[in-house]
């Protein structure tokens, strides 16, 4: 009897995992849509790298 209940806790287990496995997958699926779709718009361009800092101040030519 004790088989039982340890098989159905199992069974459980492995499609509450699935159906969380699935949540992400559909989850990572839109993301990877919305980036495609809006990746011309102003607000997602890529904003220049500013120069590296460095310990040594540079000299200023005159």
């Amino acid at each position: 009897m004790i088989l039982h209940y340890l098989i159905l806790v199992l069974e459980t287990l492995f499609f509450v995992g699935m159906a969380g496995s699935l949540v992400v997958a559909i989850w990572a699926f839109v993301g990877d849509i919305h980036v495609l779709f809006d990746r011309d718009r102003p607000s997602h361009q890529q904003l220049p790298v500013p120069p590296p800092i460095t310990a040594t101040p540079q000299r200023v030519a005159k």
